[in-house]
């Protein structure tokens, strides 16, 4: 399935941002796709997600992985020092108050600073080898997945309206929308919602 899905523009520490991206804060679909779609700007170093998420019944996210968060960091201008295992307690109260079914798609490393999962299934993100870490899965923990973009189609077959706190430039929302579903994006940088923002009809049409 990987090659029969179209690769996309993906915010990676490993890359250098897309050049003349316009930030945002906020973007709501209107119209007849009212309430599809929102994303925003949000840090979740606090540990909490705001009301938007409540509508979810899936959260999936890409953390930020351990040798590239001061990177993210600095192009979000959050200077305030953060280090990565401060964001991965925040992360750690958003797993522990969700209700739904939580994935986290990271490296490894990850798993040390997390609360433990009740499963985690591997798969490639993008060029690297990476887990889904999962916690109260549902049918989608059954499955096997060579991509992450294939575990993503697998998701929107059984749920409705995705919640991602890390949207970067806003891949679930575009399998979720594409699939005719909802979602709620939110990241720490502006112009990551930017880009949402200027996007986010297309996937819709």
């Amino acid at each position: 399935m990987p090659d029969l899905i179209p690769r996309v523009d993906y915010h990676t520490a490993h890359k250098p941002p897309l050049k003349g991206q316009r930030p945002a804060d906020r973007f709501d679909s209107t119209g007849m796709h009212k309430g599809r779609i929102a994303a925003f700007v949000h840090d979740i170093a606090t540990g909490t997600l705001p009301a938007d998420y409540l509508r979810c019944d899936v959260l999936v996210t890409d953390l930020p992985w351990r040798n590239g968060f001061d990177e993210f960091n600095r192009r979000a201008g959050a200077d305030d020092g953060r280090s990565y295992p401060e964001f991965m307690r925040a992360v750690s109260a958003i797993v522990s108050a969700a209700t739904v079914p939580t994935w986290l798609i990271t490296g490894k490393h990850a798993l040390s600073y997390l609360p433990k999962p009740d499963i985690t299934l591997p798969m490639m993100l993008n060029q690297d080898e990476a887990l889904a870490i999962g916690y109260r899965p549902g049918p989608e923990a059954f499955g096997n997945y060579g991509d992450s973009r294939e575990f993503l189609h697998a998701l929107t077959e059984t749920y409705d309206c995705a919640g991602d706190f890390c949207c970067g430039y806003g891949r679930t929302g575009r399998f979720f929308l594409r699939a005719g579903k909802r979602a709620v994006l939110s990241d720490i940088n502006a112009q990551c919602v930017g880009y949402v923002s200027e996007r986010a009809t297309g996937w819709l049409s």
